[in-house]
């Protein structure tokens, strides 16, 4: 097995001791983006099936889209779509200037006009931890407050939501407060490298 099988394999065993521990199904999403073809392949070798991009073009058999945050997003993706898409909701749970995500308190809205939308069907939740807060201990307040999202927008629309949170360095706090979908990327990988 090569380096990033053994990665692959330590990662998912993990993922599925606190699958087991805390009682719900868990998505490794293996964050591929950026990586040449011959290390997502060593990947798809293990039948590891879950892969995150971030180039939509490229990905004919895509299966959801994590990143939506805005109406004019959501309408935009709905439009260029012949069929039903699986989308999460972006939310921006630190309030961070340099980070993408509706704002908590507008949700809703954009919830709503997502259930209008006849190409999308909404399927959870996604959040980006703030760097300060996936590398403090204790409960990540960022994580916390996709939660209270969670259980807000499943009640006033009587919706069952799935949770993206937590990447490499902070996937099992974000298992331990209730993420179903984690995404690493470096922990499998390597270190991301960035293009010049």
């Amino acid at each position: 097995m090569s380096a990033i099988q053994d990665n692959l394999s330590l990662i998912k065993q993990n993922v599925q001791e606190l699958a087991v521990k805390y009682n719900r199904e868990i998505t490794l999403v293996a964050m591929s983006k950026t990586k040449p073809i011959q290390e997502i392949m060593e990947c798809y070798q293990t039948g590891h099936l879950h892969y995150g991009e971030n180039i939509l073009a490229k990905i004919p058999n895509l299966y959801v889209v994590e990143t939506i945050d805005s109406e004019k997003q959501a309408n935009m993706l709905s439009k260029q779509l012949d069929r039903k898409m699986n989308i999460f909701l972006q939310v921006n749970t630190s309030n961070e200037e340099n980070k993408s995500g509706i704002k908590p308190e507008n949700l809703d809205g954009l919830v709503e006009a997502v259930l209008q939308l006849p190409n999308l069907e909404l399927k959870g939740l996604m959040t980006i931890g703030s760097f300060d807060n996936s590398h403090s201990e204790g409960l990540n307040p960022d994580f916390q407050v996709l939660m209270n999202c969670k259980s807000r927008i499943e009640q006033k629309y009587n919706l069952k939501l799935q949770v993206s949170m937590g990447m490499s360095d902070d996937y099992e706090q974000a298992i331990h407060q209730g993420s179903t979908n984690v995404r690493v990327g470096s922990k499998i990988f390597g270190p991301r490298i960035y293009k010049k």
